[in-house]
C-alpha cells in the first residue's frame, strides 16, 4: 500500500470513530457521502458533516 493510501484510511477511521461517539444513538451518518468528500477533498462538507 502507498503511504497515501494508508494515511487516508487512517483519517477516514479516526473521522469515523469521533463522529460515531459525537452521534451516539442519535442521528446515522452517511458513510459513504464522507469518504467521497474525503477523498475529494471537500472539506465543507465533512465539518458539516
Amino acid at each position: 500500500m502507498s503511504k497515501r493510501l494508508v494515511k487516508k484510511v487512517v483519517i477516514v477511521m479516526i473521522v469515523t470513530f469521533l463522529l460515531s461517539a459525537c452521534s451516539f444513538g442519535e442521528t446515522k451518518i452517511e458513510y459513504e457521502r464522507l469518504v467521497k468528500a474525503l477523498d475529494e477533498g471537500d472539506k465543507k462538507t465533512v465539518i458539516l458533516n
